[in-house]
């Protein structure tokens, strides 16, 4: 850019030109002398807080209860566009009163505190899922409670629970027990702690004893970071049973495919490209109804369904990156369709179509030619046409004049 003469821009006060090439040499002679072979210094990550979106999942996959954290939590803290950046997920003084009134609300939920004469299959499944065993002639409540708690731990923490962790669980469930209290009661306390634990309310990645400054992430980190990642989730048994195994590194690429192939994967559609291509912001926009008199909620709701099936195509159908910028295809409905101009679609129901009309059409391929992302950045009475342009400048030079590619 500088050796170009792009930067600094024209309109600002601009530097001699001997003060121009001793940066553009300086740059030059810093970027030769970096070290290639050297392992790239990943930095320090910070620990992330569960988001509500991520809590939400989580209380579901682990125990089988349905939590609306959107009702019960304040909304998330928004940093470089996304709601999951562990630097500005904070932990409030009232969020944690909200986190204890949580944990309360659903290990009741999860389990019957007086479940004593009733029948297995009349509890809930969460209590069934949960107290896998009960205190019997050969298993005190402490060893019966221990078992339930160490898996019921380990798969709240993403990792293996310690046996001080477990011991001190089995401890709060005896006092339970002293006080009066059934053996489900004691378990129920005892998750209810499980549920405010850092361990359980932030992803923790602590380094081990005698750890370098780059260390690999170990097998439960890395189950971790992708089960977030494409899920917004914890860990399922699958990848909790590779990572317990040491294997789970060694079948990354088909755990990938198989995670994306699963129904929880639509949380990335949701969750990343939904921040990513600012589709949540869809509903906060109001175009001016005499300049875009065709507008309505109508035409808002196939906006956003045409940019999430766009997404979900490229990433379940392994498709080239190259197609988030140039495709030859779209999703519409007839509503879209004829707001496209794009003949032969009716009905309400989202097909493939290709997008071999005139250049107006050609344009819609790609994201920055949905109408969804125009949308939300443009401004309620014009377009932001600078895009478009621009998109179709890059066509022009990549397809040429012929439309040969």
């Amino acid at each position: 850019m500088i050796r170009g003469r792009k930067m600094p821009p024209e309109e600002s006060d601009l530097p001699p030109e001997k003060d121009r090439q001793a940066v553009v040499v300086w740059l030059d002679a810093a970027l030769a002398a970096a070290d290639r072979a050297a392992p790239p210094d990943p930095g320090r990550v910070t620990i992330r807080r569960l988001n509500r979106a991520e809590y939400a999942n989580t209380i579901r996959d682990l125990l089988g209860v349905e939590f609306n954290a959107a009702a019960d939590f304040p909304a998330d803290d928004v940093g470089y566009g996304f709601d999951n950046i562990g630097d500005v997920l904070t932990l409030s003084p009232m969020l944690m009163e909200k986190y204890v009134a949580a944990a309360e609300q659903i290990a009741a939920k999860a389990i019957v505190a007086d479940a004593e004469g009733r029948k297995r299959e009349q509890l809930p499944e969460s209590h069934r899922r949960i107290i896998a065993v009960q205190p019997s002639a050969d298993r005190s409540p402490d060893q019966a409670a221990a078992q339930i708690l160490r898996r019921l731990a380990t798969r709240a923490y993403r990792r293996p629970a310690t046996d001080t962790e477990v011991e001190r669980l089995v401890r709060l469930t005896g006092h339970v027990r002293a006080a009066g209290g059934s053996f489900e009661s004691g378990i129920r306390t005892a998750l209810e702690a499980i549920l405010v634990s850092p361990h359980f309310l932030f992803r923790v990645e602590l380094d081990p004893p005698g750890a370098g400054v780059i260390r690999e992430l170990n097998e439960y980190e890395l189950a971790s970071r992708l089960s977030y990642f494409l899920w917004s989730s914890m860990p399922d048994d699958e990848l909790f049973d590779l990572a317990g195994r040491g294997r789970l590194r060694a079948e990354l690429d088909r755990q990938v495919r198989r995670m994306l192939a699963d129904a929880k994967a639509r949380a990335l559609i949701e969750n990343f490209a939904g921040q990513w291509l600012q589709l949540r912001n869809l509903e906060a926009i109001h175009p001016d109804k005499q300049q875009f008199p065709q507008f309505d909620d109508e035409l808002r709701r196939a906006m956003r369904i045409e940019a999430e099936m766009f997404f979900e195509a490229i990433v379940r159908e392994n498709r080239s990156v190259l197609e988030l910028i140039d495709a030859d295809y779209t999703f519409v409905n007839a509503r879209l369709a004829r707001f496209y101009g794009i003949e032969g679609v009716e009905g309400d129901h989202f097909r493939r179509v290709a997008l071999d009309g005139d250049e107006s059409v050609r344009a819609r391929g790609g994201v920055l030619g949905l109408a969804a992302t125009l949308a939300v950045t443009s401004n309620p009475t014009r377009t932001s046409p600078g895009a478009h342009h621009a998109l179709c400048d890059f066509r022009r030079r990549r397809i040429g004049s012929n439309g040969s590619r």
